[in-house]
């Protein structure tokens, strides 16, 4: 009987025989509730660990998410300031354009926009230096002038991409100019090394201060009318044939930013 009962195939029976047996009285429902009552606090503490972590990984995720927005905010945020301070230059520009509309350039000659990008005073010699060259047209003599027809110079050296400006009140800068509504002619000089006068002015002339200084158009070097000061303190002495006159400058040469080169259309 012990060896019957050892065979595989009937211990096999015996097990199967025994489960259809409690399933027919309802044990295995019972195991059943047993094993959950007895495991259901694990479990609960297993499902409510996988919460927490399922939470705490979405929390990272938020985090990581915003802070990928929170960079694109800024590269959009860093693009709209550019392109802010771009239209504001564009409109800087155009307002500068359309203050310098107003001079009447004779045939042949155009304007050509220049940035100030350096400035020498070094010794006595007084220059600025502009972003365009012979590349851009630019020639050696080509007339300088700031907003408003205001001369501030005259093209001395050229390069390919850049020019030197020695500006009017270089000791070596001479003007042709004259007196608006009076008509009195003389010639731009520096006094002292530092002062800007209109000089040559006969002393039965009597210039009247306040009054504008223009050029002449004489030698040919700058075309007629180009702003270049208005009369101040009156220089005169009986000693000497002529008189001078201090100018008082219309612009901050310190502060250039942007001028005009009035060159000629052929490029000479």
């Amino acid at each position: 009987m012990k060896k019957i009962l050892k065979h595989p195939l009937v211990l096999s029976v015996l097990v199967i025989s025994f489960f259809i047996w409690l399933n027919l009285y309802g044990w295995p429902n019972g195991l059943e509730n047993i094993f959950i009552r007895v495991s259901s606090p694990l479990q609960k503490i297993l499902y409510q660990s996988a919460l927490r972590l399922n939470g705490l990984a979405d929390f990272v995720f938020s985090i990581k998410n915003l802070k990928e927005d929170n960079q694109k905010l800024e590269e959009e945020n860093w693009r709209f300031l550019s392109e802010i301070s771009r239209l504001k230059e564009i409109e800087r520009e155009n307002e500068f354009l359309r203050k310098q509309l107003g001079l009447s350039l004779p045939e042949g000659k155009s304007l050509t926009m220049a940035a100030v990008v350096g400035r020498e005073s070094s010794g006595l010699g007084q220059f600025a230096l502009i972003d365009k060259g012979g590349k851009d047209g630019i020639v050696k003599n080509n007339p300088v002038v700031a907003p408003g027809n205001i001369l501030i110079g005259q093209v001395v050296e050229v390069g390919e991409s850049f020019s030197k400006v020695r500006l009017i009140i270089d000791p070596a800068s001479k003007i042709n100019a004259i007196i608006q509504e009076q008509g009195i002619a003389g010639l731009t000089e520096i006094e002292g090394g530092t002062d800007l006068t209109i000089g040559f002015l006969p002393q039965e002339e009597i210039a009247e201060k306040g009054k504008f200084i223009v050029t002449s158009g004489l030698a040919g070097i700058f075309p007629v009318g180009l702003l270049i000061g208005k009369v101040g303190e009156i220089i005169s002495s009986d000693a000497q044939i002529s008189q001078k006159a201090e100018i008082e400058t219309l612009v901050n040469f310190d502060a250039l930013d942007k001028v005009f080169v009035i060159r000629n259309n052929s490029g000479r």
